[in-house]
């Protein structure tokens, strides 16, 4: 379907630059020109080989770059560098600016640089739009948390250590993605906001986890396990709410400050 003319024209209509990309990739797929003229309501076929001439002339590489542009602004990090991965950083620039409530897919679509209807190739909804974007970045957080401790020696200091810096670390290099995923849960539907809630408890779980390891080998005082939890993980959270590059810490000293702070806490007695 995304190769018939029609409704490329019905998506695309007021994309000029992606229009003429269209045009050319759909004559090199096979289509016929007439075919192709038809679709895009141009005059004539005479019509069709001009435009086709121009792209030609300053380049397709050089016109995409163009397109992509339009959405430059979209934050990246966590996504990918084709259609969706752009709708993907866009939505998150704008669900963390304006707000999911106020915020429209012709917002997100602005950003990208298409269409809204557009998205709807991607996501029947703007809801299910939220829910992939707080699904895959809760999935990176605890990805590379697990890779950072499969690095770390097997003590529970280390491993704490470890738990903080990189939980500060995935919050100052993805901030947008880390404030929608955590202030934007009521705006999801019951079933969605679970399977959310499932994997925030599951990464919480991971941390009381190294906390009891503590615990039960007389490293940490603090026997209040899932109580201490939350308050490590609001604390360490709320780093990316007042932290801005270059001040007079880095995020590297401020994550290597704050698990100390946490080792106090929790009363480490190695």
């Amino acid at each position: 379907m995304r190769n018939d003319p029609a409704s490329l024209l019905h998506l695309n209509a007021e994309d000029p630059l992606i229009l003429q990309l269209e045009m050319l990739r759909l004559l090199e797929l096979g289509h016929a020109p007439a075919e192709i003229s038809r679709a895009f309501d141009l005059e004539s076929e005479a019509h069709l080989h001009d435009l086709l001439a121009r792209v030609k002339a300053g380049g397709a590489a050089s016109l995409a770059s163009k397109t992509k542009g339009q959405g430059a602004t979209a934050p990246g990090g966590l996504w990918g560098d084709d259609t969706m991965g752009h709708i993907c950083a866009a939505a998150i620039q704008v669900f963390s600016r304006r707000g999911y409530h106020a915020a429209t897919m012709r917002d997100i679509a602005e950003v990208v640089g298409i269409r809204a209807p557009s998205i709807y190739n991607h996501f029947p909804t703007k809801e299910a739009l939220l829910y992939h974007v707080m699904v895959e970045t809760l999935a990176a957080l605890r990805e590379q948390l697990e890779v950072a401790l499969a690095g770390t020696p097997d003590d529970p200091v280390s491993r704490v250590e470890t738990f903080v810096r990189e939980h500060i670390r995935f919050h100052l290099e993805h901030a947008p993605e880390a404030a929608v995923a955590d202030n934007e849960l009521e705006a999801l539907s019951e079933e969605n906001r679970v399977a959310v809630v499932a994997l925030r408890d599951a990464y919480q779980a991971l941390l009381r986890s190294l906390l009891q390891e503590g615990v039960d080998r007389s490293v940490f005082a603090e026997t209040q396990v899932k109580l201490a939890s939350i308050a490590i993980l609001t604390m360490c959270t709320a780093v990316a709410t007042w932290y801005r590059p270059g001040g007079s810490l880095s995020s590297d000293e401020v994550g290597a400050a704050y698990a100390r702070f946490v080792l106090r806490m929790i009363g480490c007695v190695a």
